[in-house]
């Protein structure tokens, strides 16, 4: 990656020092800027060359902790058509009219410290112009420094995670809410005859099937209502896509260890404590 420039203001790098706390060490884990900014960027790939206008970020928060909101920005990621060319050998993605990408990504979030744990919550998106859009949006709070710690500890050592050592510290983690956003940008219209040609029927035939091969699929979770939504949510996007949304509302935040608990021959009952819904063009 080639960044010629960059700027930063109001940047907050701490140090660790002997026998950190796991709070201490948490903040020293994060380097911080009030805002930061590079110029042009190139990544270099398979001995292609993709481009960016930049990447930019904002924090405002406390330097003591680390606590605050941030945004990020990535701008007009380009990859030309040898790179694409490269990346996809077959050629399906020129068949279906895209020889070059244009990407953006952006998102914006917050970060809670309290004296042993610590919480976030985030949004990020990423689109490309006549292809689709992605967004997604997740939390958690009650995160236990010393989980952060033992992740930092194995990647810096090379080793996996010690999970004897993490599952009992993450049983009183809280989930919070979750979004999983599809926003079609043409990009289904032109996927839909290939996919169905690999099937050996016509577009028109496969999407009149979806519905009765997914009912199918979704009858050992054993929750009929979610299995309705779902249907009715497919059958809208294929007939006119636009967008598709998978979201986790719980009534309150639920814990890694209410998970653990849920009967396994009882999966629907996973998706009502989860608060699971699945929308179309909405």
């Amino acid at each position: 990656v080639e960044m010629p420039e960059g700027t930063a203001e109001d940047w907050y790098v701490p140090v660790e020092g002997d026998n950190p706390t796991p709070k201490e060490a948490f903040r020293a884990s994060m380097s911080l800027a009030k805002k930061f900014k590079s110029g042009e960027l190139k990544i270099m790939t398979m001995g292609q060359t993709i481009t960016s206008d930049g990447y930019e970020t904002t924090w405002d928060g406390d330097p003591a902790t680390g606590a605050g909101k941030f945004t990020m920005t990535l701008g007009n990621v380009v990859i030309p058509e040898a790179a694409i060319a490269a990346m996809d050998p077959s050629g399906q993605l020129k068949q279906l009219g895209y020889s070059s990408l244009t990407l953006k990504a952006s998102g914006d979030g917050e970060l809670t410290v309290a004296d042993d744990t610590f919480g976030f919550s985030a949004n990020i998106g990423f689109a490309s112009e006549d292809l689709a859009g992605f967004k997604m949006a997740f939390g958690a709070s009650e995160v236990p420094m010393t989980a952060a710690a033992e992740m930092r500890a194995s990647q810096k050592e090379g080793r996996p995670p010690n999970s004897n050592a993490l599952m009992p510290q993450l049983m009183n983690v809280s989930l919070g809410n979750f979004q999983f956003r599809f926003e079609d940008d043409s990009i289904t219209k032109k996927v839909l005859p290939m996919i169905a040609k690999m099937q050996g029927m016509d577009e028109a035939a496969m999407v009149a099937n979806a519905g009765a091969m997914m009912q199918i699929g979704l009858m050992h979770l054993k929750n009929q209502a979610f299995t309705d939504q779902v249907l009715g949510a497919v059958n809208a996007f294929l007939k006119d896509p636009k967008s598709f949304t998978v979201s986790l509302k719980p009534a309150a935040p639920v814990k890694v260890q209410q998970l653990m608990m849920l009967n396994p021959a009882n999966p629907g009952s996973a998706i009502d404590l989860l608060g699971v819904s699945v929308t179309a063009n909405d």
